[in-house]
C-alpha cells in the first residue's frame, strides 16, 4: 500500500498577529504622560466631541485652545488605540500671507512645509516633548499634508487635523470631507476673522459650521469658541477687537447747501430799446 504523503503542518507563532505598528507607537509613547487641564466649559465640549464622533468642526478666535486640544485628543488616540488609528495627518492650506514670501526661507520644500505646520508641531512640543515629536514623525506615525497633496486620495485607520479651514474654498472644503474611510477621525479647525483668501466669499468654515447646525446627523458635531473662551493671554482679546474691520462708512458726504441769495431779475433789451437809450 502507497504511503500518504506526509503534509507539514506549520506552528502558529506569537509573531503571526504582530502588529509592528502598534508595537512601534506603543515604544514610543510608553513613557509618555499625557494630562490636560481643561480652562472652561467649552474646552471640555471639544474633548467630548471629539472621543464620541467622527468629525468635529471646531471654529473660534485664536487662543482658545483648539490646536492643543486636538493634538492632546489625537496623540491620545494613537496611544490608546494603535489597532484602529495608525497615524496622525497633520494638514493645512499654504496661503501666502501678504507681503510675506516662503520663497525666501531657507532649507528645501520639507523644511518649509515644517515652518507652515509650526503651529501643530508648538502643540506635539509642548504635551510631549520635541525629543518624542520627531521619533514619532521619523516612524511615520505623524505626517504633514499641504492641502492640494489630497485630491483624489483616501485616508483609512488615521486622525486628521486640518487647520486653517477658513482659507479653504467651498469646492475644496467638499473635496476635502469626502476623502476619509473606515476607522478615520477629522477634526476641523479654523477662525473666519483671519480669512486669509483673496474672496472672503469663497471661505466655506462659516458655511460648512451653519450648515451642520441646520442638518445634524449622528458622528458629526460642531464646537464654537467665542472671545469669552480665550486663555492664551489676557491681552490676546484686547488686540483682536482692535484690529476688528470697521464698517464701512458712506463714502457719500452731502455738501451744505449754500444761502440762499435774491435772485436778480435782469430785463433783457431789445434792438428799438437799445437805439433809444443810445440816442438819449
Amino acid at each position: 500500500m502507497a504511503k500518504k504523503p506526509t503534509t507539514t503542518r506549520t506552528r502558529k507563532t506569537e509573531f503571526e498577529d504582530f502588529d509592528v505598528n502598534a508595537a512601534l507607537t506603543n515604544n514610543i509613547l510608553s513613557t509618555v504622560k499625557l494630562d490636560i487641564k481643561h480652562k472652561n466649559e467649552t474646552q471640555k465640549n471639544l474633548t467630548n466631541a471629539i472621543k464620541k464622533n467622527d468629525v468635529v468642526i471646531c471654529t473660534g478666535p485664536s487662543g482658545t485652545g483648539k490646536t492643543i486640544l486636538s493634538v492632546f485628543e489625537a496623540i491620545t488616540l494613537l496611544k490608546n488605540q494603535p489597532e484602529i488609528y495608525k497615524e496622525i495627518k497633520l494638514v493645512k492650506s499654504i496661503t501666502q500671507l501678504k507681503n510675506e514670501d516662503l520663497g525666501i526661507l531657507p532649507g528645501d520644500e520639507k523644511e518649509k512645509l515644517k515652518f507652515q505646520m509650526m503651529s501643530f508641531l508648538d502643540a506635539f512640543y509642548k504635551l510631549i516633548g520635541e525629543s518624542t515629536t520627531t521619533k514619532l514623525i521619523d516612524a511615520g506615525l505623524v505626517n504633514f499634508e499641504v492641502f492640494g497633496s489630497i485630491r483624489g486620495r483616501s485616508f483609512t485607520n488615521a486622525i486628521l487635523i486640518i487647520d486653517e479651514f477658513q482659507n479653504i474654498t467651498h469646492d475644496n472644503a467638499k473635496t476635502f470631507l469626502t476623502r476619509f474611510s473606515d476607522n478615520t477621525k477629522v477634526i476641523v479647525l479654523g477662525d473666519s476673522g483671519q480669512i486669509d483668501i483673496k474672496d472672503k466669499k469663497q471661505s466655506s468654515l462659516s458655511l460648512l459650521s451653519e450648515k451642520v447646525k441646520n442638518n445634524p446627523i449622528e458622528g458629526v458635531e460642531v464646537v464654537e469658541f467665542l472671545e469669552s473662551d480665550i486663555v492664551r493671554h489676557r491681552l490676546t482679546n484686547y488686540f483682536i477687537n482692535i484690529f476688528k474691520e470697521e464698517p464701512k462708512r458712506n463714502s457719500f458726504v452731502p455738501i451744505e447747501e449754500a444761502p440762499k441769495r435774491p435772485i436778480k431779475i435782469i430785463k433783457k433789451l431789445n434792438f428799438i430799446d437799445k437805439l433809444k437809450k443810445f440816442f438819449n
